[in-house]
């Protein structure tokens, strides 16, 4: 029917007709936005630049664009974009339905991201997934959780991404540094070794699960607010492991980890109310094996810290240490 109740027919015989998953339009505030909120299929997204280009591609559906006279591809599995065409500061996915997957590929970065990604996962049968992709080595790599599903990532030289509404995130470029930076609230975050990888897994009871190529140069964990318990085992890292309790009252527990700094400390702990290392080797060419600063209660048991121009341990305000076994 049209606006005054008439009812209109059409004959549509013979036309051909490109059924797309996802349609791309600029917003008011001259955002690219490529949305699918309306649909329910799984959807596995990518997105690249090549400094003139935003290139997003699916691998199994079509994908359309609206209102950008200079983009290219409307109707195929890839569209390309001229980021002139965005004046505003965000590229926005809207995956709708299903369990879907944007892949964010920074090349060798050449090109950095100049707009910020945003990936609103919104509805999915089990799983919505961030993946971080590339052959560049980045300075910094440093993830934000807000709580389970939201959060932020910050790669050196690249705009802002951030997320909502995901479970898991997986990165696979390589970064000297990697940060995990936890929001206000009492979690516990635990960390494990990727068996056959060298890569580390990150989740948290407040934060989004995580996997990571191993850094070489520093592993920060940063608690944040409330009383948090920090787990890490059965990882081997040629870094420097760095954990910050910040505020609240927080302890960390320490086993079978394994860690070869070539520069800095190779254990730095701070901030906590019990650290217990139990089975684990901590060696720094140029700092010392083990430095704890405001850490109350210390258990050290068959554990090594050893360095080969500085001190093996160096203990600051702590009020009970226990060191068993180990050297």
């Amino acid at each position: 029917a049209d606006g005054a109740g008439n009812t209109v027919s059409a004959d549509f015989t013979g036309q051909t007709y490109t059924i797309v998953r996802l349609v791309a339009a600029l917003n008011g505030a001259g955002n690219l936005v490529v949305d699918g909120s309306r649909g329910n299929s799984a959807d596995d997204l990518t997105i690249s630049f090549d400094g003139a280009n935003i290139t997003i591609s699916h691998a199994s559906g079509t994908l359309g664009v609206s209102g950008i006279a200079s983009a290219s591809g409307h109707g195929t599995g890839t569209i390309n974009i001229p980021v002139a065409e965005i004046s505003g500061s965000q590229i926005i996915f809207n995956a709708g339905g299903g369990d879907d997957t944007l892949t964010i590929d920074f090349g060798d970065n050449s090109s950095p991201f100049s707009k910020q990604i945003v990936f609103n996962g919104q509805g999915q049968t089990s799983t919505d997934t961030l993946a971080l992709t590339g052959t560049a080595t980045f300075a910094q790599a440093a993830f934000g959780f807000s709580n389970a599903n939201d959060g932020s990532i910050d790669v050196t030289g690249n705009a802002q991404i951030t997320y909502t509404g995901l479970e898991p995130i997986t990165s696979t470029i390589t970064a000297t540094n990697v940060t995990l930076n936890y929001g206000a609230s009492s979690e516990t975050i635990t960390v494990t070794e990727v068996v056959g990888f060298p890569q580390t897994t990150a989740s948290s009871t407040a934060g989004e699960s995580t996997t990571f190529n191993n850094p070489s140069g520093n592993f920060t964990i940063n608690a944040g607010g409330g009383d948090d318990t920090i787990n890490i085992s059965d990882i081997a890292l040629a870094a420097s492991l760095i954990i910050d309790g910040q505020t609240g009252t927080n302890s960390a527990g320490l086993t079978n980890v394994s860690i070869t700094a070539s520069g800095n400390d190779g254990l730095s702990a701070s901030n906590l109310s019990g650290l217990t290392v139990t089975g684990s080797t901590f060696g720094s060419n140029n700092g010392d094996g083990i430095v704890t600063t405001d850490v109350e209660t210390i258990s050290l048991t068959n554990t090594n810290a050893q360095n080969n121009t500085s001190d093996g341990v160096d203990i600051s305000a702590a009020t009970s240490v226990d060191i068993s076994g180990g050297n």
